[in-house]
This record gives C-alpha cells, structure tokens and sequence, in this order.
C-alpha cells in the first residue's frame, strides 16, 4: 500500500513463524509479553558485569526488566536494573560490582515474587498460566509440535533465556500427562537460530547456551534466566520483594559447586526472605517449613517461587491445597509454590499428594497434612518437560509465575488463542490477543423482508429477489484490521454477467430504488462513495468480489486512491456496504422495468 494515510501509522513489526505444519504472516504479541517481566540472571553466563542502561555493571545479585521497558524485538542493549543486590540487602555486593562472568561470587538470587501473583481456587475450568524458565540442559518434550517451545529452542541452546507457558492446564494438582508449552518471551528478541522465521520480543540477554559448553573453565556462550515475576512491579523503595538465595552444593551436571550465596548470608538455600526496608532481608519462611532441608541444612535448593501473601504477618503455612481460600477453618494460608534444583537431595523422594518420585521441574506445595515431603501440585509433564522420575535426566524448572491470563479458544482447535497468536498459526494484526480469524468482520444489515419488498420481491437473508429467483446476498471475509486490509466483500445470487459497482456511506436509509432497497446513505460528515473504477462482472456464476486477493484489489487501499478526500477508510470508523447491479430480465417487479437491483447491506467497523 503506498497511499499517504499510513504515513502517520508506525506499522508493527511483521514476523513469520512456522507451526503445525502451517504458516502465517502476523504480528503476535502473547499475554505475558505485554506485561512487565521482572528476572534474574545466573552468574555462568557473558551478560554479568556487562553495563545495565544508566546504571551499575549487571550481577547476579540484580533484577532486572527488559531495555525497553517491556519485551521487545531485538535487536537490543543489555537489561535495565530494578533493583541491585545491595538494595536486597546482600551482603557482598559491593564486592562482586562488578566482577567477571562464569566466577560465582556469592551473590546469586535465583527465585522472585512480589507477594502478588495469581490465586489458584481449583475450580473447574479455572484460568491460569505457568509461565517458566529452563536451563540450557532442559530438552522439553520432543512430542511437542509447537514452534517456539523448550523442545524447539533446545536445539541451538536459546531455550535458556526464553520465558514460556503452559497450554490450558486442568486444575492443580495436575496429573503427570504430557501437555504442551510454547515460548512466549525471547532473550534477544532476534529470529530463532533453530527456524531463522521465528522472531518474538526479548529481554536483552544473549542467547546461545548449549549444553555442556562453557562452564567449568569458560563462561557460558549464553545466558540464564533464573528468577521471573510477570506482573506490575511495586515501589522499589518500600514494596514487597520476596526471593531466595543460591546454596553451594555440586551441580551434578555441570559438576562445579553453586554459589554459595545462601551461606554468605547465614541463610538456607531454601529459605524464601523478604526484602525489608533499609536494604535488608529477613527469612520469610524457612526451608523446614516448605518440608526442605530434611538431609540436612542446604542440602535442598528453591529455585521457584509463587507466593500470594494473605496481609497477616509472617508466614501462614499451607497444610492441604485451597486452604489458602476464605472459607476454611481459621485464617487462610500464604499460598506459596515452589521447585528445586537440580543436585536438590528431596529429587527422588515420594511426594505427600500425588505419590510420586518429586524431579526438579515440579512446581511443589509444602508438605501436606501431617507428611514430610512436600507435596507435587503441578507436574513437570504438564508444562512439557521431561520428568525422569527414578532417574537423572529431567527438566530443571529454574524460575517460575503463575498468572490468571483467560483460557480461551474461540476457533474450537483445542490450543489456548494465545498460543495459537504466539507460534503464528493464528494472526492478530490489532494485538488485542484475539485471533484475526475470531475477529468480527462485519454485520449483515437491511435484508429485504416482505415489509420493505417495493413490489412483493422480499428475500428475508438478502436483498429483493432478481431475476435468478433469489436475493443477492452480500457477505463479508478476511478481517476488519486496516493494517492487513485483507477484508473481501462477496456477492452471491446475481444474474449472470452483468455489471454491478459497490458503495458505502458512514449513514443509513429506509428507501425503494429500481427493483430493490437502497441502505447506505451520506451523513452529515460524509457523502455516499461509489467505487466507479471497481466496476465488477458478474460472470457465468453470478458472482462479485472486491477485497484483497481478487481483480478489484484491496478495499481501503482503493478507498484512499480513487475516492478523495473523506473516502479512506480509517481506523475507528464504522461504514456501511452496499452493491447495486444490472438485471434486465427482471424479477416480480416488472420483467426488467426498472433493469437494475441491490443487495443487502453489510456493516464493517475497522480496527487496527
């Protein structure tokens, strides 16, 4: 389209991703990539000590929030700090500002919430989302078909720093059946290198972390995310911030030890703390609590963290799921998720709710009634990770959220919408998270029933009867978006080739004209507008199109080439279609009288 009033319309990026088999030019922006995402970094990878945008080196210690505010395509500069690890108040920060990459200092968090994310309530057909990270190690499910995914990204080691979720999980506790996720957050924000089409917005970080390169004598290529929250941020002066700390045991894959941080500090690495004002911490919960620690003092790592903190203070334990509910007996708990980490030595143990060998990819509860072992309330199957149970080759969760983003699915394929909008098998050009294809595309209006028939012509679904014995029937496709301007009006049960020409007004009307009933009308702002250099033949089949795709080319764009002024279609505005064609047989008004009738009308208000 090259006509002036896209001039003023910065267009959205375009990207081209391949899924299912398909393909489909969109842009696609899944829920949590427009909303704040806060994260933390591991200490392997090149991006610690690289300068945050007006601000100090980056630590291991810091959270950060993309460049540009919120996820963006690439490419991009560095994460922006929101709050540093001194402001946590750990203790060595001075000293590891800055320090080099892949040499861990003892500053390293590696689990967030702010007390604020989604309450579950286990009702039926509850809305939520999982929203995660993996390690460079973490493989995914290989029957997982959708591109971006764990399974995709693993393939050039990007799945690192990439934020995924999950794909209408049934309510909590889920069983271990493998579902899917689909990558929804990118760490650079450039086309995958594992299907160079794949392009969805980052957050600054450097991608390119295969497993069992780099550490232990180099830094990783690539980076880690290792702590989430996907949500608003608070105050970052006085608002709550609840984390926790590395331990130091052996990572048994990458065999170098943890940071240590948790000891520095004179804490348990699965303690969850609480940022206190004045740059301090204090132990929200302690690692006992959550049913960790019972081989003994950090032998258990936290490594995700969802925590809805209830008002009370301190720590109200959850004993059985729900209870963090009003209703139950008593005050309602803190309700508080939480995994493990790889080396943790609770992996392997029988959980206390659904019996099963816990890996470091479930999201757990602590333990439940009177047990010892935490309880598995979301199964790494269920977010389509690999859960080697009784083994040593599962998906470590490394960061986790939960959020009440609604589960919907208005094209009935059985994938959430936003995923369908996320890996490109569905578009949305307008980015208001509904697939184009769900998108209104216009009303039908202005049928000639038998009470406006001008001569007993009346077709209750179309305009007056013509000469074929039916109504002209005019019908809208494509989409109301005036960025892809891809709507198509059809007109079907014309006679046989004749001549015809669409119009359309900002205005209506209620008047007989030839054989039919003229709909569309001036306003007082606008004219009525005849598309003269669109005139349509009709055919052998009786038919007319005007849209992109067919001979008549483009509706907005010819609405703004050959109309003049107040003739291009512009976002917001609501207009009216009609067509008006030939027919000098005639139908019951006179045998070709009047040699001319029209079709119904057609009501379109255009979106982005």
């Amino acid at each position: 389209m090259s006509h002036s009033r896209f001039a003023t319309i910065r267009r959205p990026v375009r990207r081209l991703v391949v899924s299912f088999g398909l393909a489909a030019t969109c842009i696609a922006f899944a829920s949590a990539a427009q909303q704040d995402v806060t994260f933390s970094i591991d200490w392997h990878g090149p991006t610690i000590s690289m300068q945050s945008p007006a601000g100090a080196p980056i630590t291991e210690g810091d959270l950060l929030f993309p460049p540009l505010g919120r996820p963006a395509f690439g490419p991009l500069p560095p994460p922006r700090t929101f709050l540093n690890g001194g402001q946590l108040g750990l203790s060595r920060y001075d000293l590891c500002s800055p320090h080099p990459p892949s040499q861990p200092c003892g500053v390293e968090v590696d689990a967030l919430s702010f007390g604020d994310d989604f309450l579950l309530t286990g009702s039926a057909g509850e809305d939520y989302t999982v929203y995660f990270s993996v390690d460079e190690y973490a493989t995914g499910d290989s029957g997982n078909p959708i591109v971006p995914s764990v399974t995709s990204e693993f393939a050039t080691g990007d799945h690192g720093t990439d934020i995924f979720g999950s794909n209408m999980l049934p309510p909590a506790p889920t069983p271990p059946v493998l579902f899917n996720n689909v990558g929804v957050v990118d760490g650079d924000g450039l086309p995958s290198a594992t299907l160079a089409a794949t392009i969805y917005p980052g957050v600054g970080l450097i991608e390119g972390n295969i497993a069992g390169t780099g550490l232990p004598s180099n830094p990783d290529m690539g980076d880690n995310l290792d702590a989430l929250n996907i949500g608003p941020r608070p105050d970052p002066l006085t608002g709550p911030v609840f984390f926790s700390v590395d331990g130091a045991f052996f990572d048994p894959l990458v065999m170098v030890p943890n940071s240590g941080t948790a000891q520095f500090e004179n804490v348990r690495a699965g303690d969850v703390l609480v940022r206190i004002p004045g740059g301090q911490f204090q132990v929200y919960a302690d690692s006992a609590q959550l049913g960790l620690d019972l081989m003994g003092p950090n032998t258990d790592d936290l490594d995700a963290l969802v925590l809805v903190e209830n008002g009370m203070p301190g720590y109200q334990r959850s004993v059985i799921p729900y209870d963090w509910l009003a209703g139950f007996t008593g005050v309602p708990s803190d309700m508080l998720l939480f995994s493990v980490r790889r080396g943790s030595a609770l992996i392997g143990m029988v959980d206390s709710l659904l019996g099963l060998q816990i890996v470091e990819g479930d999201v757990l509860v602590p333990p439940v009634g009177g047990a010892t072992t935490p309880g598995i309330f979301i199964t790494a199957e269920s977010l389509g990770l690999v859960a080697d149970r009784g083994g040593t080759s599962s998906d470590d969760l490394n960061a986790g959220d939960v959020t009440g983003d609604k589960i919907t699915d208005c094209n009935n394929n059985g994938i959430e919408d936003w995923v369908d909008i996320n890996t490109g098998f569905s578009c949305d050009v307008n980015g208001n998270s509904i697939p184009d294809e769900c998108e209104p595309k216009g009303t039908s209006f202005c049928q000639c029933t038998a009470a406006n028939a001008p001569c007993g012509n009346g077709n209750a679904n179309a305009g007056c009867e013509n000469s074929t014995g039916a109504g002209a029937e005019l019908t809208g496709d494509g989409t109301s978006s005036v960025f892809s301007d891809d709507i198509v009006l059809r007109v079907t049960d014309l006679p046989s080739n004749q001549f015809g020409i669409f119009f359309m007004g900002q205005g209506t009307t209620s008047a007989p004209l030839a054989d039919g009933y003229r709909c569309v009308d001036s306003s007082p702002a606008f004219p009525l507008f005849r598309f003269q250099q669109q005139v349509f033949n009709t055919g052998a089949a009786g038919t007319a199109e005007f849209g992109e795709g067919t001979a008549l080319g483009p509706i907005i764009d010819a609405s703004c080439t050959t109309l003049g002024a107040g003739g291009c279609i512009e976002l917001g505005q609501t207009w009216y279609f009609q067509a008006w064609y030939r027919d000098p047989v005639g139908g019951p008004c006179g045998n070709g009288g009047t040699h001319s009738n029209l079709t119904n009308g057609w009501m379109v208000t255009f979106t982005l």
